[in-house]
């Protein structure tokens, strides 16, 4: 008898339906023994990163705050709401400025610990609160925390990380910052003021807690010469239960030929903020491939905070009231934030799928529609049309507002600035992105309120769809896709090397 034969790996097997269903079984478990040796590498690279960005769940917290909050102030002027909402981004663009001196001088891990001060700080005078100058007060020490934990986190997961990881670690950052979000829209409605201002300054305790057993970053460590810290702390990460492992010993290799000698490690890392914000300020030439990666990172910015996110953030349930939606304002809200999450859950899976420029466009095409349609709306209440037909509006273009920028506008700017930006001005360009980020929220959360009185919600809307629209053409004509793309191959790119044609813009 004649019978067929199969490999499965390097064995061998004939075609018996008995035996072929051994050898298939036995590629299974092969399989799932991979996939176990690759999670248990993997784990605790997402645990550090995870437990680091519970300080962006904090964030999320403050930021979401004034939404079902500012509505229900009865002695709170639309003027002191208005610096209520931008005192945090204010105090975001200092504690930004101040995160990368933070950051070499205690430590990524400190840094990020050290934020939980101020967020319990600023938690527990919003709950004793009893004036509009001690809710400043509250704001604006939240906001410091904010403006380093957003500097710093990323920072710290990208250093944690291997780089096959780095896209999927860095989007922990946008869906921590989500659920803080979430908290704040649903603690808000489900439960009066005190308990949901009480229960909130339990939020950083725990963040504490949780994060203070995790490592700090080999690449720091070996920055400063804690050589056998900063070994311990990378086979912990790359989960290696040994000092042989290949993949552990080679990258751990990769880092001492960076820092050679800890007087090269003092010149890279102590003191060098100013020093290297001069030298980049400099060097800057508006031909130079430098000049090139910061238009795209600042346009990209520009448009992030353009289209009106913290804007809405702040105010979700007071648009919603104003638009007249056919579910309660406060529920809305819950609802959005709800969405909001899960769709940073999506782009957690993407991320490292689709392309960027897909997802960029994607997002500011939907954010568009959305700010028109809510236009459209207050233009339809104006002619007194029966709102039945269009109570649908409000609530559906918020929910497609926030889950497109969940998936694109809101994480890819930042992914973008790291692959992007030249690596000798990297920290520079972080630095001065930020600030600059900070600054435009404080300027739109600021002024919010006042363009509806000058121009009306209807042209309010109007403007933001229109700056949705003009970012859209710009990443349409000048954003290049850099999804698989070497950093080489990015730099050559904006180099204009004749021989590499691997960015392109279609």
């Amino acid at each position: 008898m004649c019978s067929c034969v199969r490999s499965v790996g390097n064995l061998q097997f004939s075609n018996s339906p008995i035996i072929h269903s051994a050898a298939e079984l036995f590629a299974y478990e092969m399989e799932d023994e991979v996939a176990r040796k690759i999670w248990f590498r993997h784990w605790p690279q997402h645990l550090a990163a995870f437990l680091a960005a519970q300080s962006t769940t904090c964030a999320g917290a403050v930021l979401g705050w004034t939404s079902p909050v500012l509505p229900t102030l009865r002695d709170v002027t639309p003027e002191q709401a208005s610096w209520v909402a931008s005192l945090t981004p204010l105090g975001a663009l200092l504690g930004a400025a101040l995160a990368g001196w933070l950051a070499d001088a205690l430590g990524r891990k400190r840094a990020i610990l050290a934020t939980a001060l101020p967020f319990f700080a600023g938690s527990l005078l919003t709950a004793v609160s009893r004036s509009a100058l001690v809710l400043y007060c509250a704001r604006f020490i939240s906001g410091l925390a904010i403006g380093v934990a957003t500097t710093v986190v990323p920072m710290y997961s990208e250093e944690v990380a291997e780089p096959k990881l780095r896209g999927a670690l860095g989007v922990y950052l946008e869906i921590t910052l989500n659920v803080g979000i979430l908290w704040s829209y649903v603690a808000g409605y489900a439960v009066s003021y005190v308990w949901f201002t009480a229960t909130s300054t339990l939020l950083p305790v725990i963040f504490f807690f949780s994060f203070l057993w995790m490592p700090e970053s080999p690449v720091y460590l070996m920055s400063t010469g804690r050589e056998e810290d900063a070994e311990r702390s990378l086979r912990w990460l790359r989960g290696a239960k040994t000092q042989q492992t290949s993949s552990y010993t080679t990258e751990l290799s990769q880092l001492k030929k960076t820092f050679l000698t800890e007087k090269d490690c003092s010149v890279h890392f102590k003191g060098r903020l100013v020093p290297r914000l001069a030298d980049f300020a400099r060097n800057i030439s508006l031909s130079s491939p430098t000049s090139k990666a910061c238009f795209i990172i600042f346009g990209l910015i520009f448009f992030q905070q353009a289209g009106g996110i913290d804007a809405v953030t702040f105010y979700v349930v007071s648009i919603l009231q104003d638009a007249g939606t056919v579910v309660s304002p406060f529920a809305s809200g819950a609802i959005v934030g709800v969405i909001q999450l899960l769709a940073s859950g999506v782009s957690f899976l993407t991320v490292d799928r689709l392309g960027r420029r897909v997802l960029l466009l994607t997002s500011l095409v939907s954010m568009c529609l959305s700010h028109f349609l809510l236009s459209l709306n207050f233009a339809l209440k104006e002619t007194l049309v029966d709102s039945k037909f269009y109570s649908w509006m409000p609530l559906f273009s918020m929910c497609v507002y926030f889950v497109t920028f969940s998936l694109g506008l809101g994480p890819l700017p930042w992914l973008m600035m790291a692959e992007l930006a030249p690596t000798e001005s990297k920290e520079a360009i972080g630095s001065v992105a930020i600030t600059f980020s900070w600054t435009l929220a404080f300027v739109v959360s600021k002024f919010f309120g006042s363009m509806f009185e000058l121009i009306g919600s209807l042209l309010t809307y109007a403007l933001f769809s229109g700056m949705c629209l003009l970012g859209t053409i710009f990443v349409a004509f000048f954003v290049p896709e850099t999804k698989g793309k070497t950093r080489e191959e990015i730099e050559k790119y904006f180099s204009k090397d004749p021989n590499i044609k691997t960015l392109t813009i279609l």
